[in-house]
């Protein structure tokens, strides 16, 4: 009887298996955002932003702003990852909707730094909220299309 031998380390990963990868990251960052969102409205209900002098090491309770910005870290990896990977497995499924996925989390890290350097500018969390809404759309139709191709 013939044993099942694992595949090589430089073996090319098949499609289905690059699809299935995909939707797990897929469905890992569209819940690593929605807690981002609520993440977010935590910080802004709680967080005190000061109107004048330096926001980044004056705003309390740090820890909600560190939460929040360690998950946007969190987000831009993921989104990278994803969008790596849908590119090198030339999935039809992924590409377009990874790249607006990153293209949201880029928008609001972008409008967060921004909130943070105006001290607590209300265009700022309209664009943050933007950002993580369109990401979040993004990879459901990744999902939703990868789904009807299965």
């Amino acid at each position: 009887m013939a044993t099942p031998t694992a595949p090589a380390p430089n073996e090319q990963a098949t499609p289905a298996r690059s699809d299935e990868l995909l939707g797990r990251l897929g469905t890992s960052i569209i819940h690593t955002l929605l807690l981002q969102i609520v993440v977010g409205v935590a910080n802004a209900e709680w967080l005190d932003v000061p109107a004048t002098g330096n926001a980044w090491t004056e705003s309390k309770p740090m820890v909600l702003l560190m939460i929040h910005i360690l998950l946007g870290v969190a987000l831009t990896v993921l989104g990278i990852w994803i969008a790596v990977l849908a590119f090198k497995a030339k999935s039809a499924s992924w590409k377009v909707p990874s790249v607006i996925g990153i293209i949201g989390i880029i928008v609001g890290m972008g409008a967060g730094a921004g909130f943070m350097s105006a001290n607590g500018d209300a265009g700022s969390t309209m664009a943050m909220t933007v950002g993580g809404v369109v990401a979040i759309g993004a990879y459901v139709v990744g999902l939703a299309k990868s789904s009807r191709q299965q």
